[in-house]
């Protein structure tokens, strides 16, 4: 009945507690209780208490899919986001966004102001990392109507960029796969509900052993050397694995966030192609995909779709090809007024380069893009309390 005050990150789950979003503090109804069966899988029921271990027992609960049905739940939040009055009928809470908006409805969200920041600050101390779900939407929406001219379009959340778990929540609650470089990054992914096929794991330079570990996973595996890509064909016989090139263009920011140049680490350099092709040719292994990713903050459209370009010649070469994968690297403002990436100067060229790809070997492909610091950067805040002003000399 009464708010659920002072408690972080707080909700009710039998005698426990849970995370639920990291900005939010929580209001009960007189009757109505909350728990939690999987990430993002939020049940509600009248009276009663429920059973943390065991939920979906006693009256008010239906279970599907690991998400119920409520006879009366109220739900409403003070700060980021919102929840609206759920009315006194059955409500089918599977394909609900609890943390949607401030009004009850996709088109009221927006994004935290300094009240709502100061107001958390009071509640939870400093320092205080917030992370505010409207800015990440929007710039997903912003990547989705850029990329919008081709039919088939894949977004993988790079975890590197931010693996918060109610963040992960988020982006698997968006229609986002996930694009994960290490054994613990896939495992963060599980627990934010991704299913195995929705992730990817694209190492570099690990241990033989996480690429066991990621096969047994049952995830798409991306590598980006020939030998590991030998030991994965003779290993595991007819399992498809993409591979990661290496277009020798230099793209990005700097020297140090550029990735797809002749002495980078990373991918195998499109130099070494035929090698690459014989090899694939005597050990029978299954490519499913190609992957570049070429740097971070590129600004120089010309410069990214050059890299294209040499991504799509390599991918004529295996007929068997599913998707493209083109990375990242968008620019994003780092200050108000900084140059970004013009998305949609970018999607329109992008969109006619897989089209015209898909024409010519007789049917389509799809595209993929793994953004990180794109959909995150400009949603974090983090709030600290000055000690003290110290003069210095006049």
């Amino acid at each position: 009945g009464d708010p659920l005050e002072d408690r972080r990150f707080g909700c009710v789950h039998g005698q426990g507690r849970q995370e639920l979003f990291w900005t939010t503090r929580l209001h009960f109804s007189e009757t109505a209780k909350v728990c939690q069966d999987a990430p993002g899988a939020w049940a509600g029921r009248t009276g009663g208490r429920i059973d943390g271990d065991k939920p979906g027992r006693g009256n008010g609960i239906r279970r599907g899919n690991g998400i119920f049905a409520t006879e009366r739940l109220e739900l409403t939040q003070n700060a980021a986001g919102a929840w609206k009055r759920i009315g006194r009928k059955k409500t089918d809470c599977r394909n609900m966004d609890l943390d949607t908006t401030l009004d009850g409805d996709a088109g009221g969200a927006r994004a935290l102001r300094r009240e709502d920041l100061l107001e958390l600050a009071g509640r939870h101390g400093t320092p205080l990392y917030v992370y505010d779900a409207t800015v990440i939407r929007r710039q997903m929406a912003r990547l989705r109507e850029a990329l919008g001219g081709v039919a088939d379009v894949r977004i993988h959340y790079a975890a590197k960029a931010l693996t918060t778990l109610p963040v992960l929540e988020l982006m698997r609650r968006l229609g986002c796969g996930l694009d994960a470089v290490s054994i613990g990054e896939l495992e963060m992914g599980l627990r934010a509900g991704f299913a195995a096929e929705e992730m990817m794991f694209t190492p570099n330079g690990v241990a033989w052993e996480e690429v066991e570990r990621a096969v047994a996973l049952g995830v798409q595996v991306n590598l980006d050397n020939l030998p590991q890509l030998e030991a994965f064909g003779r290993a595991f016989p007819g399992r498809k694995v993409c591979v990661r090139i290496n277009p020798n263009i230099m793209a990005g920011g700097n020297r140090n966030i550029s990735v797809g140049h002749s002495r980078s680490k990373f991918g195998i350099s499109v130099r070494r192609l035929p090698e690459l092709l014989e090899l694939v040719r005597r050990e029978g292994i299954a490519v499913n995909g190609v992957h570049m990713h070429t740097g971070s903050d590129i600004l120089d459209l010309e410069v990214f779709l050059q890299a294209v370009d040499v991504l799509l010649g390599v991918a004529k070469e295996f007929p068997e090809v599913e998707y493209l994968d083109f990375g990242s690297g968008f620019k994003v403002a780092y200050k108000p007024g900084d140059v970004q990436t013009d998305m949609a100067a970018f999607g329109r060229a992008l969109a006619e380069r897989v089209e015209a790809f898909g024409r010519e070997r007789g049917r389509p492909v799809a595209m993929v893009f793994e953004p990180g610091k794109f959909l995150v950067s400009e949603a974090g805040h983090l709030l600290v309390r000055a000690t003290v002003v110290k003069a210095g000399d006049a």
